[in-house]
């Protein structure tokens, strides 16, 4: 599907395959939000809890005011994390680019 939409353009295909999911239902965790927020703050991973505070947000629009609330709680966590790791990678000499290519290996 996502092929298609892209036509041609292999470069649109090559960055969206690598960011979206190809089944989004099975990609998001069946565990409750807030292990997932809890696991987050142990793993500075949150990419999970936000993945799934995103399609709880869609399933319930009555909650959508609480879903924002959680889902900028994550965002702001996740930037600090970030920043964190940030200065730790460059107190250590090296650049936040290698860094992200050691991990992504």
């Amino acid at each position: 599907m996502l092929k298609e939409l892209c036509g041609d353009d292999t470069k649109l295909y090559n960055f969206l395959s690598n960011y979206l999911y190809l089944n989004p239902l099975a990609a998001i965790s069946k565990k409750d939000l807030d292990i997932l927020t809890e696991e987050a703050e142990k793993s500075g991973n949150f990419r999970p809890a936000v993945d799934k505070a995103i399609f709880e947000a869609a399933q319930n629009p009555g909650e959508k005011e609480r879903y924002i609330n959680v889902i900028q709680n994550l965002a702001s966590k996740t930037i600090h994390t970030t920043e964190q790791e940030k200065e730790k990678i460059e107190k250590e000499g090296l650049t936040v680019r290698a860094a992200s290519l050691g991990r992504r290996i």
